[in-house]
């Protein structure tokens, strides 16, 4: 068992630094008012990778130390949206790319665009659960949640493809096989 909670942890904090890395040196404007970046890409791969608690902490601490040394208003959504992408994936099976996980990026998108989308009018024209319920709404707002769509389906499908090429490499050299993480305690309910 301490095997297990020490390659878990060696794992989280590699997943953590390689997508600090891959958000913050690896990025492009979009032209939407963001930024492209494949650092969801590679926490789709530690979702399959570590069991579910470490994976969501390998999304957030890596997305949100980014945002921290930023200074980014999206850290609080950042610490908040970027480990539910992780609960669609599985860590079962002796391979990274299995059905769940084949279909599971896409869904990760869907939830990563819904979620910022909501991020960007409550950050860029004060949204307030208030205001929403008295059914207030200001044209700037969802101006401004629209205008960052794009830009938040094409860093979508620039992850996704990350994704499927990392998890084919890995797959091929049997990486889950010679790590010794496809055994039973290194899977997730």
């Amino acid at each position: 068992m301490m095997e297990s909670t020490t390659k878990n942890l060696c794992l989280t904090a590699m997943f953590i630094a390689l997508i600090y890395i891959a958000i913050t040196f690896f990025s492009v404007p979009n032209g939407f008012g963001g930024f492209i970046h494949v650092g969801d890409g590679l926490i789709f791969l530690a979702a399959t990778i570590l069991p579910m608690p470490y994976a969501m902490v390998a999304a957030s601490l890596g997305a949100g130390l980014m945002n921290f040394t930023v200074a980014s208003p999206f850290l609080p959504f950042t610490l908040i949206i970027k480990p539910l992408l992780t609960v669609f994936f599985t860590n079962k099976g002796k391979t990274i790319l299995n059905l769940r996980n084949t279909t599971a990026p896409f869904a990760a998108c869907i939830l990563n665009t819904v979620l910022y989308f909501f991020a960007n009018a409550i950050l860029f024209d004060g949204l307030t659960l208030q205001t929403l319920l008295r059914g207030e709404t200001s044209f700037t707002r969802w101006f401004v949640a629209i205008q960052a769509t794009p830009g938040l389906l094409i860093q979508a499908g620039g992850s996704v493809v990350v994704f499927f090429v990392f998890a084919k490499v890995l797959d091929a050299i049997d990486l889950k096989k010679h790590m010794g993480l496809h055994n039973s305690q290194n899977s997730r309910i």
